[in-house]
Order: C-alpha cells, then structure tokens, then sequence
C-alpha cells in the first residue's frame, strides 16, 4: 500500500547509500536515476504497507523549470510478484480515465531480474486504522463511503481488453492447477479446488479490484469537515470478473480484523443490497470466493513455513463464519 509515514529521508545519488533498512537493488537505483533529470534519487523513506514488494517513497528532480515529483517505486524480484506489478501497471493504464480515486502510473520497466512501477504519491491516512479505531459511528459513515466507491468500481467501463491475466476465470484455473501441486493436506486441497471451480468465479465481466477493503484505501479530511477516500490502491490482483469478489473479500477483511458488523453493513447498504444479490451473494459463494482469494496466497508459500500453516488455518475458519443473509 503505497501510503504512510516513513523514516526519516535520505539522499541518494552517485555518491551515496540509502538506509540500512532499504537497500535498494542496483539495478532499481540505476533505472530510478535515468527517472532524474539531475540523475539522483533523494528522500528515499519506506511506505506504510507494502510488504510482499519492496515499496518505497522517493523524490526525482525534473527538469530546471519543473518541481521535483514524489513517487512511490514498487519493485518485485520474484516472479509471481513481477507478475502482479506488472498487471496492475497494466491496470492503472487502462483504467486511468474512469474517474476513480487511483494512482497514476508514471513509468513501468522490466530491468535484470526485477519488474518496476512509479506511481504518483496519493496523499492520504491508511485506511486501516479506521477499522482499528473501533469507532461505531466512524466505522459506518467510512463503511458508507467505502460502499459507494466499490459500487463505482464496478459500475467503471474501461477499454475492453483480452489479456488473459486480466481475467479472473482463466486466472482461477491457474491457481486451480498450482493447488493440486502444492503439496497441500487432501482435505485442503479439495475444498481449494472446489472453491477454484464454483460457478461463481465464471460469471460477470465487472472491473474487480481484487483486494478490496480499508486496508488498501487512503482518506482525507476536506474542509469543513467532510472525509473522502482519496485513493484506492494496490491493483495488483485486479481484472474483470465477478463483483462478488470484491465483496466478498471486504467482508472477511473486516471479520478477520473482528470489526463491528456495523462496518460492513454500512457499506452493503451503501452499495446496495439488491445489486449483491443479483450478483449471486450467499453463504456458499462468499465462502467459495474467500478461499479462492486465499488459494493465490497459499501457493505461494513454501511447504511447511509458518506462513502457509497460518493460512490453511484461516481457509479452515472461513466455513465457521457466518454471512449476513440479505
């Protein structure tokens, strides 16, 4: 999530290093300083978030006449998340003219072993410590506000397009055949592969964000009082699908973080119940959906590391929580 308070800045041009605590690849640093007109990199400072790239806050000097410009850099090594920066890179592009609250993509590369992005810095709190605040009323006119951006993601049309990572069916059949190699228990892996094929991953063609919630939204007070959602962030796992998706991964989200219902509830309202439900929201589906959404993280944790164990804990969880009947 490309927002938060860093550390504090640092310069970095030929002559110098960032932080310990960033140690940014060669070939990043090199690629950010043809990004310079004056070939530095400066105020490099870690963003809030941002854990499974290497995520960083920067500063690149225009040209003389122009102001410097902030930057967020996500940079990923490995190959599935090379994979994700790239589709959101994709994303952002083809979504840039359809007046939701994103990040602009400055520039995109693929270097020596490392995909790379620069957004715009979207100025903002992190959402997610609204949801930590635990305050009702703030949690249901947040809730609110979050309902009507999820209904005006989907209700988005952007440029059609036939790239097939951008399809969450075919991407699902990935999964599905990465599941059944995984090495996961019997038990697991069946209720991973059914979760992976149920009918709802096969209908809607809406814009899904993919990771909706408070987690990835920034927010901002105007004048007079009145808050807004000032970005909506981290497309990676974007592309076109079923609405249900985003639905259904902002309601565990909340559940997960053991947030009032009034939370949720607030943002269905918001969004409106009628259009969930033509979508096809029931238990069995949000179930479906929510561990499908988790069969992408599962295979990409080694067999055995405390990382996958934690997982398959919360898959096995997901059946025990109930889902508001509407």
């Amino acid at each position: 999530m490309p927002a938060g308070r860093g550390a504090s800045a640092a310069v970095v041009s030929r002559s110098s290093v960032p932080p310990p605590a960033l140690v940014i690849p060669a070939p990043v640093l090199a690629w950010l300083r043809t990004q310079a007109a004056d070939g530095e990199v400066r105020n490099i400072r870690p963003t809030f978030g941002g854990f499974s790239n290497l995520t960083f806050f920067a500063t690149l000097q225009g040209p003389a006449d122009e102001p410097a410009v902030h930057v967020v850099v996500k940079a990923a090594a490995a190959e599935d998340k090379r994979a994700d920066v790239a589709r959101e890179a994709r994303m952002l592009s083809l979504i840039a003219d359809c007046d939701l609250p994103i990040p602009t993509i400055r520039a995109h590369t693929n270097l020596d072993g490392w995909t790379v992005s620069l957004l715009d810095v979207v100025a903002g709190e992190p959402g997610l410590g609204l949801v930590q605040t635990r305050e009702i009323g703030d949690l249901q006119a947040h809730g609110e506000l979050l309902g009507r951006l999820l209904r005006r993601v989907h209700s988005a049309v952007p440029t059609p397009v036939t790239d097939p990572s951008l399809d969450l069916s075919t991407r699902a059949d990935e999964v599905a055949v990465r599941v059944a190699h995984a090495g996961l228990p019997d038990a697991e892996r069946s209720e991973l592969l059914d979760a992976l094929g149920h009918h709802a991953i096969r209908r809607g063609v809406a814009l899904v964000h993919g990771d909706f919630g408070f987690h990835n939204t920034l927010w901002e007070t105007a004048s007079g009082g009145r808050v807004r959602v000032s970005g909506l962030v981290d497309w990676e796992w974007a592309g076109w699908g079923n609405p249900l998706v985003d639905l259904a991964w902002l309601w565990w989200t909340l559940r997960f973080r053991l947030a009032p219902a009034v939370a949720f509830e607030a943002a269905l309202d918001a969004y409106n119940v009628g259009a969930a439900k033509a979508v096809g929201w029931d238990t069995d589906a949000v179930h479906a959906l929510v561990r499908a959404q988790m069969a992408q993280i599962v295979v990409r944790t080694p067999v055995g590391s405390p990382p996958r164990e934690e997982w398959l804990r919360r898959i096995a969880n997901v059946g025990v929580l109930a889902v508001p009947v509407l």
